[in-house]
């Protein structure tokens, strides 16, 4: 009886051990299925499909969605006003529509669509991304008035390549924007402004684009473009170059944060480009000797250079004018103000250039400023209704004495005409009282925050540089209202 116990006993450990084992092999072949997901989940994902999946794991076991997160976080210090900016910016990428993705395509001709608008782009990637992502060049064509469009679409061609080709190897995304209208202000229509915001927008969220190293070039009636975006938009870009084109009496009072870049051939005779470059070019020495540090510029007048040769992407030092005044002041002469060697390729001239978003002064020259159909009224941190198209605004802020200054207005006083400045913690203490110094008359502002503003701002501009949580509003009266 006692042998017949130890044989039982021995096979009930012998069934164990099988059963065990069995349990084992199961285990270890789900966890190898599981293994091999991961592997291909780590696969390279883009800007949307990292925040596609909205759901995220809350205290208790609970889900919410971002937008849930947003709408139940409370804010009590600047690490929560950049948490909750970073799911609103999260929040604004998963509502993309992401048909956006096909607009900008590296070695492809595609059409970037906003309002039922077309602009016609090609696009190309250079290099490998820097860690803070690719700049971006917004290239525009020569051409102009054409009635057939055959001249604007040979041009346009060409402009892809023309500095991806010869920047050194520099890392970047150039798009070459084909022109919406064949007129001779073919890129500054009033439908052109709306499609340079998209493309930028599109390079952050899709294509890993640097929103602080955006840059805008042209050449010839492509240069006549940059005059008149780059003022206009100052707030999108880090520098812009403008070659061989003319300004039509442009202001450039609001360059005051944006480095400008200006190239034209010394030969460039037509409708007076030569000239009329060195003629900005003093407006830019004049801005800059009375804002010190302000208005950065260079000008490059190529030696014996006429209108379709100029340098601007040249590889190799190129000669040009060496003393611009004293050239202007001779008429113009060939060979006079002397000659010098210089570096004049214009996406590695700008690329040395980064944007401060928020910078402590801003001047608006609100005669010079984008079109109502942009849909967008903000320059850096401040708004204002698009119907006021007259008058200057200086403006600035004072981190460490938390305030912000109107120097100086020359808009028409009025109880109607209001001004939005919007708040961030990386201006100025937003758990404190703000001065408010409207030309010496002073009121205190105490920030409220607002995720329906931050939501809008995240998306008026898809720039994490441009959340604002907090705004106030005054008129041009001097009233906080």
């Amino acid at each position: 009886m006692d042998s017949k116990r130890k044989v039982i006993s021995v096979l009930s450990v012998l069934f164990a051990l099988l059963i065990t084992a069995a349990f084992a092999a199961c285990s270890d072949s789900a966890v190898g299925t599981s293994g091999t997901e991961n592997e291909e989940s780590s696969s390279p994902v883009t800007t949307k499909e990292k925040t596609a999946d909205s759901t995220i794991p809350g205290q208790d076991d609970e889900n919410k969605t971002v937008s849930e997160m947003i709408d139940d976080m409370e804010i009590l210090s600047n690490e929560d006003i950049k948490e909750i900016k970073a799911l609103a910016y999260r929040e604004y990428i998963e509502s993309i529509d992401p048909e956006r993705e096909n607009e900008l395509v590296s070695g492809r001709v595609t059409y970037v669509n906003v309002n039922g608008v077309e602009m016609k782009v090609m696009t190309r990637v250079v290099g490998l991304k820097p860690e803070n992502g690719y700049p971006l060049y917004i290239v525009l064509h020569g051409g102009g008035q054409d009635p057939t469009g055959e001249m604007n679409e040979s041009q346009w061609r060409g402009m892809v390549t023309r500095y991806a080709n010869s920047a050194k190897n520099a890392p970047g995304i150039f798009v070459a924007c084909r022109a919406v209208e064949d007129t001779y202000n073919c890129h500054s229509v009033d439908k052109s402004y709306m499609f340079y915001d998209r493309i930028i927008e599109n390079a952050i969220a899709f294509m890993s684009a640097d929103p602080d190293k955006c840059y805008l070039v042209g050449y010839s009636a492509g240069g006549d473009g940059v005059y008149q975006i780059a003022p206009r938009m100052s707030d999108r870009f880090a520098a812009a170059c403008m070659t061989a084109g003319h300004p039509n009496g442009v202001s450039m009072v609001n360059l005051f944060n944006l480095p400008f870049i200006l190239q034209v051939g010394e030969l460039d005779t037509a409708y007076s480009r030569n000239t009329v470059t060195a003629q900005y070019s003093q407006i830019l020495d004049k801005l800059e000797a009375e804002n010190p540090g302000m208005y950065i510029h260079k000008t490059f007048i190529h030696s014996n250079k006429e209108h379709g040769v100029v340098g601007d992407n040249a590889t190799s030092p190129q000669t040009v004018v060496s003393d611009i005044s004293a050239w202007l002041a001779s008429g113009g002469r060939t060979g006079a103000g002397g000659q010098e060697q210089a570096n004049t390729h214009a996406a590695v001239l700008m690329n040395e250039y980064t944007r401060n978003p928020l910078p402590e002064k801003i001047i608006w020259d609100l005669s010079t400023r984008t079109p109502v159909l942009r849909g967008n009224d903000c320059f850096y941190w401040l708004s204002v209704d698009s119907r006021i198209s007259s008058g200057t605004l200086t403006i600035s802020i004072d981190k460490d004495a938390n305030s912000v200054t109107v120097e100086s207005s020359t808009l028409r006083k009025s109880s109607s005409t209001k001004v939005t400045v919007y708040l961030s913690e990386d201006m100025l203490d937003l758990f404190s009282d703000i001065t408010f110094d409207f030309c010496g008359q002073k009121t205190t502002v105490t920030p409220e925050f607002s995720k329906e503003l931050l939501r809008q701002t995240t998306k008026e501009r898809g720039d994490e540089n441009y959340q604002f949580i907090a705004s106030f509003t005054f008129n041009t009266n001097g009233e906080v209202v």
